[in-house]
């Protein structure tokens, strides 16, 4: 969920883990979430790398949750790696 002043907000979006599979991304009970097209320029390669990369975007989207878990904090000084992992979870979250 959505991190907001030390607590955890449910977030929007379908809970992971997602797979990519026969060219849609599904979450664990397989149910389709986004299909994967093959556009002018982007072959078959690159359509799984992409595919790869969104569905491994919920257990990124932990990771920085986490990551801001430990290191933000009291004491803590602002960094550049806080400043990167809280702009990808506004971006997630739809809000920038």
């Amino acid at each position: 969920g959505k991190r907001s002043e030390g607590c955890v907000m449910k977030t929007k979006f379908t809970p992971g883990p997602w797979r990519f599979s026969d060219g849609t991304i599904r979450d664990e009970p397989g149910r389709g979430i986004a299909e994967m097209w093959i556009y002018i320029g982007i072959g078959p390669s690159q359509r799984e790398a992409n595919a790869a990369l969104i569905a491994a975007a919920p257990d990124l989207y932990a990771f920085a949750q986490e990551f801001l878990r430990v290191w933000a904090g009291p004491g803590r000084t602002d960094s550049p790696l806080e400043a990167q992992a809280r702009a990808a979870l506004a971006k997630a979250e739809g809000s920038q």
